[in-house]
């Protein structure tokens, strides 16, 4: 197989409901892009797996749990962890078929239609209803919030844990509350490998890598700006460490410093594995 021509691993591990469906590329091809970024919605995953039999195929489901690792001999891992959201039906390409599976990287509650009891007017809807005294902070709301909607959350840091001066209450869809109470903290609300996380808008997960020609960038990182953020895009051989808030050091001709991911993809077509980051610098 192409990859195997310089020792790059795919692995896909399936939760089926009646066991753990894994497949490697060290038997068959699989192609992918996976997306991420800072935003409060998850990225999307397509996955292209090559000449799997019927009844393989037919163990794919709708909302299986779904985790894509990847990476070259000795040095892989977790890009993906979601679920399955579409199956398109096997397509023939040049005499093999081929299966595609569109996932979510994490739950999405952007379109949350779980009911919730208001207790006060005993009465169930597709939002929240949650009241606050003055004098409660921002960590306290987050973690209110979360509880409430049933939605786990990692609160790894906020950058203000401010306290609300006045009674508050929060209301409407809970993805929305959640992300309004992180921006009251000056924090940020993403995805991370599947897990909904708030953190200090500036701050990040220190990779410990310096990306440069002798360790992977493909080319002279492009400067770009336009009326949300103002960095750099970055073109690297594939590295599986590198997430949503990795902080990450640049070392190249005209561009060094140490930055911020702000989004990228991860990407393999059976013959070139690539990321491609926009990066900030660091605050």
């Amino acid at each position: 197989m192409a990859n195997e021509q310089f020792g790059f691993n795919v692995k896909l591990t399936v939760n089926t409901g009646d066991g753990i469906l894994t497949i490697d590329s060290d038997n068959f091809e699989i192609h992918f892009n996976v997306e991420f970024s800072d935003d409060p919605t998850p990225s999307q995953t397509n996955i292209q797996i090559y000449n799997q039999n019927q009844t393989t195929i037919n163990r794919f489901k709708k909302d299986q749990q779904i985790t894509l690792s990847a990476g070259f001999s000795g040095d892989t891992g977790v890009i993906s962890n979601g679920k399955i959201k579409y199956i398109h039906p096997p397509v023939s390409e040049g005499g093999d078929n081929m299966l595609e599976l569109v996932c979510f990287d994490g739950t999405d509650y952007s379109h949350d239609n779980r009911e919730f009891t208001d207790e006060k007017e005993n009465v169930k809807s597709n939002q929240i209803q949650v009241s606050f005294t003055a004098g409660v902070t921002a960590r306290y709301v987050l973690e209110t919030l979360s509880r409430a909607a049933n939605i786990g959350l990692q609160i790894v840091s906020l950058r203000n844990d401010k306290t609300y001066d006045e009674a508050y209450s929060a209301s409407g869809k809970p993805i929305d509350c959640l992300e309004e109470a992180a921006k009251f903290a000056e924090s940020s609300l993403y995805y991370r490998r599947g897990e909904l996380i708030v953190r200090d808008i500036n701050a990040g997960y220190d990779e410990s890598f310096t990306l440069s020609a002798i360790s992977g960038l493909l080319s002279t990182p492009s400067r770009e700006e336009d009326d949300d953020w103002e960095g750099y895009s970055v073109q690297s051989i594939f590295n599986h460490r590198f997430a949503t808030a990795s902080i990450i050091d640049i070392s190249s001709r005209y561009v060094k410093g140490r930055f911020r991911v702000k989004s990228g993809n991860h990407s393999f077509d059976g013959v070139s594995a690539e990321t491609n980051l926009e990066v900030q610098e660091e605050a």
